[in-house]
């Protein structure tokens, strides 16, 4: 019920690595060759077909004189496919009923966005910002069409007409710190899932379960009551929907429909874009007000806490980390930083934080590791689900900090890893300017 797209490179290059990495585990043993065996092998093969004689009507060779000669062809031509062709089979399929007129309107709308453009946004691969979308409807004409409309621009999408998969979908986009924007197609009150009470239902438990997931929703034109229940369900849209081809609308319309839908959807990321950039910003001219460590850290303590439910500072020292600052630890200190904590986490032991801190880089991911659960998580509980963010800190090459983040017991929204990084980064340099700078001025007072 659904259609996944992905970057093939990427999923080759990752499979790549993991073959690489378990090759040099030694999970790939290479079977041992017996030269012995294998010789005298040989040996029987050569000594049973020796005395066979082939001849050359066994060969096929008997009439080569007789064969018209004929220079074969090179290269095979390239078959061409005309995205037009592809469009209007699969319309024709998803909708056997549509009128000859109406199909020519919709594939002479879709197919130049099928077009090869060198200048088209390609689909991010995982782990980069993405704009991701999700199209639940039962419409599979809007579904094929949005799909097309949506590669075009680069957003990754997803469409399905199924409760499970939608499910499926939402949780495995934001345990890649994913939130996608969920688009919800017009009700039908003869399908039972699809009732208007079963869609205002699906759209209140949503919004209990994943209160940062953004909402839209499709609507007939003339149903009041729908839009309105709609938005005091907290969706962020309401668009129009026109009649569908089947119930007497006309392709204009629904032409007219899909550029709206395609403008809104560019404009909503484009917000979403900006509005990140603006609070990079504004985090960034933060720091470079700061001078010492302590602040440092406290600032991108509560800046991951924006993301996570749960926030912990580590200070690192030779062979362990000391738990410094958190938030969220304890449900009755709310959003306040508590006083240090002073556990430690030992790392002379390999682990994922014992990576992320030699080599000075980010990790957001599964939390399943032995020193997490062994040293931290009897401290403050494991968390219930999704991934876990470690941001070093780190001071001429040297990691001096690290800040800790998980879900607890809720769900992990969008976290901006790039974001996150660079602050993180900006503050080593802010460290390393301080430090310099009191070097300075400690030398000219000398002097």
């Amino acid at each position: 019920h659904q259609e996944i797209h992905l970057d093939t490179q990427g999923v080759l290059m990752e499979a790549l690595r993991i073959f690489d990495e378990k090759n040099y585990e030694g999970d790939f043993e290479e079977e041992e060759w017996d030269n012995a065996d294998s010789a005298e092998a040989v040996e029987a093969v050569r000594e049973e077909t020796s005395s066979v004689e082939l001849s050359a009507d066994d060969l096929g060779l008997s009439n080569l004189d007789q064969l018209e000669r004929k220079i074969p062809e090179v290269f095979a031509s390239i078959k061409v496919i005309d995205p037009a062709e592809v469009h209007r089979q699969r319309l024709s399929k998803l909708s056997p009923g549509m009128d000859a007129e109406s199909l020519e309107a919709l594939v002479a709308f879709l197919t130049p966005f099928s077009q090869e453009d060198a200048n088209a946004k390609p689909v991010p691969a995982a782990g980069e910002a993405e704009r991701s979308l999700i199209f639940f409807s039962l419409d599979a004409v809007v579904r094929h069409a949005v799909m097309t409309l949506c590669k075009a621009e680069g957003i990754r999408t997803f469409t399905t007409d199924d409760q499970e998969d939608l499910e499926l979908i939402l949780a495995q986009s934001l345990q890649k710190g994913m939130v996608p924007l969920l688009v919800l197609g017009c009700p039908d009150e003869t399908v039972a899932a699809w009732t208007d009470a079963s869609l205002r239902q699906l759209r209140q438990r949503l919004a209990s379960d994943y209160p940062q997931l953004q909402l839209v929703q499709l609507a007939p034109a003339d149903s009041d009551d729908f839009i309105l229940q709609a938005y005091q369900d907290g969706v962020r849209a309401v668009l129009p929907r026109p009649c569908g081809l089947t119930a007497g609308g006309s392709s204009g319309d629904l032409i007219r429909f899909f550029e709206l839908l395609l403008q809104y959807l560019k404009n909503y990321f484009s917000g979403q874009k900006q509005q990140s950039l603006h609070e990079l910003k504004e985090e960034l001219v933060r720091l470079q007000a700061l001078r010492d460590a302590p602040e440092l850290s406290l600032l991108l303590l509560q800046r991951v806490a924006v993301f996570f439910e749960r926030a912990l500072t580590f200070i690192i020292r030779s062979g362990e980390m000391i738990a410094e600052r958190g938030i969220g630890l304890k449900q009755e200190d709310g959003r306040t930083p508590t006083p240090p904590l002073k556990f430690r986490v030992p790392l002379d032991k390999p682990s994922i934080v014992h990576k992320a801190l030699a080599e000075g880089k980010l990790f957001f991911g599964p939390s399943g590791d032995a020193v997490l659960r062994d040293y931290l998580y009897t401290q403050i509980g494991s968390p219930q689900t999704g991934s876990i963010l470690l941001l070093p800190i780190c001071n001429q090459g040297r990691p001096i900090a690290l800040i800790y983040g998980d879900c607890g017991a809720g769900v992990t929204g969008a976290v901006p890893l790039d974001a996150l990084e660079i602050l993180a980064g900006q503050a080593g340099l802010v460290l390393e300017n301080a430090l310099i700078r009191r070097q300075l001025e400690k030398y000219v007072a000398q002097g």
